[in-house]
């Protein structure tokens, strides 16, 4: 049996693995109320989704 994939056509949106960054980037958590922040790690790896705007207009 094929598997089926739970996300939808890439019909609306475009993805690019991103441009080489050569500097070092990290992901953090921000608590403005508490004024404080956690490193969650570094960033390996970039992906770039961008909805098609005209597409989702149309319909």
């Amino acid at each position: 049996m094929k598997k089926r994939s739970n996300m939808t056509a890439a019909t609306d949106a475009y993805v690019s693995a991103g441009m080489k960054c050569e500097f070092i980037q990290e992901v953090v958590a921000i608590n403005t109320r508490e004024k404080h922040f956690c490193s969650l790690g570094k960033i390996k790896k970039h992906l770039i989704g961008t909805t098609d705007i005209d597409n989702l207009l149309d319909k």
